[in-house]
C-alpha cells in the first residue's frame, strides 16, 4: 500500500496504531486490503510489541 504524502497518511492514521473512520471506510470499499493486512502480519509486528516496520520510505532527496 502506498500513500502519497504525510498529510494523506494522517487522514487515515494520525498516530501510530490509531486508524480513523476514513481508514475503515477505505478498507470497506477496497476489500482486497484485508488480504494485504493478513500478508503484512506475517512480516511486521503490531500493537503491544516492538515495531519492526516503518511507514515512511525516502525514495529521493533534494541535495539543495
Amino acid at each position: 500500500m502506498e500513500i502519497a504524502s504525510l498529510d494523506a497518511l494522517d487522514v487515515f492514521y494520525p498516530e501510530p496504531d490509531v486508524a480513523t473512520g476514513e481508514a475503515a471506510e477505505f478498507a470497506a470499499a477496497h476489500r482486497d486490503t484485508k488480504q494485504m493486512y493478513e500478508e503484512w502480519k506475517q512480516l511486521a509486528s503490531f500493537s503491544g510489541s516492538p515495531q519492526i516496520y516503518t511507514d515512511y520510505l525516502a525514495v529521493a532527496e533534494n541535495p539543495a
